[in-house]
């Protein structure tokens, strides 16, 4: 049994005999020591992946099929040009399954980030309270600073900007997970950093969430708690084809809107923009702890 503590929560996963290799930022979340705090399993079955591909086909991508399943959305993935990888199910009495071909054990070993990143765990643990948000961390006097924005928009130029004239720690280049504990928000690393390959273990009480925008000067505006929920949730990793998923993202954002200083920036690609961002968060004591 695999063992793992993501975002305060001791997440396991009985691979179900499948075999995979050890994976770089898998590893730095692995926890083996005694645990009687909250816990969740993630559970692997192996069933032929002609249970599900006999369902009606609603829609495909390049790397997954989704299937009508008794009308529920059934997705499955295949690895590269095979067709025969996994299935992910969603949320049933069961608990979280994640359901295998058994043809994925005459194919190279996954490896483990790669495993567990598509094994529904995102699912799992919104379903814990824990959204997964597309943004970059960094860590700045003790506190978390994230930059939300789509890809090609410069978060990770600005958490570069950050380390380089403000000392800031780049903890996560590219996803942070969401918890919280004690009636405040924290960020948590998560393994899973996109291209960045900036992936630490360290968790911080948040000091504020930045909705970047590329501009011709560096300008920060205030948000509504509606546009916040609406920012926030686009930046979630969620199944966007699931009310439930949905309704619950937006309430989650919303507890995070009201006790979260979330910012816009309208921001250039240089060190003013640090100093204005900076120079706000100080003059407010934006998100600071006392």
């Amino acid at each position: 049994m695999e063992a793992y503590m993501l975002g305060g929560l001791l997440v396991q996963f009985d691979t179900a005999g499948y075999p995979f290799k050890p994976g770089i930022f898998m590893e730095r979340f692995r926890y083996t020591g005694p645990w009687k705090g909250q816990t969740l399993l993630l559970q692997a079955h192996i069933e032929p992946l002609a249970l599900y591909t006999a369902y009606p086909k609603l829609g495909s991508g390049e790397f997954h099929d989704i299937y009508d399943v008794n009308g529920e959305p059934l997705i499955v993935y295949h690895w590269a040009y095979l067709k025969n990888a996994y299935a992910v199910w969603a949320e049933r009495d069961r608990g979280h399954v994640c359901s295998f071909d058994p043809e994925i054990f005459n194919q190279p070993p996954m490896d483990a980030d790669w495993f567990f990143g598509i094994s529904g765990l995102q699912k799992a643990l919104l379903h814990q309270n824990r959204p997964i948000l597309h943004a970059s961390y960094v860590g700045w006097q003790n506190q978390a600073i994230l930059f939300a924005a789509p890809s090609q928009t410069g978060k990770s130029t600005q958490a570069s900007l950050w380390q380089q004239y403000a000392g800031a720690d780049i903890i996560n280049g590219d996803r942070v997970l969401l918890g919280k504990d004690q009636g405040r928000w924290y960020a948590y690393g998560y393994p899973n950093c996109g291209s960045s390959n900036i992936c630490k273990n360290i968790h911080l009480p948040i000091r504020a969430i930045v909705i970047l925008r590329q501009g011709q000067d560096n300008v920060i505006q205030p948000l509504t708690q509606g546009q916040i929920s609406r920012n926030l949730v686009a930046g979630f990793a969620l199944h966007r084809w699931q009310d439930k998923d949905i309704d619950l993202a937006f309430s989650l954002a919303q507890d995070i809107a009201c006790q979260v200083p979330v910012l816009e920036f309208c921001c250039r690609p240089d060190s003013d923009a640090v100093a204005k961002l900076r120079q706000y968060l100080e003059d407010t004591d934006c998100g600071k702890i006392q």
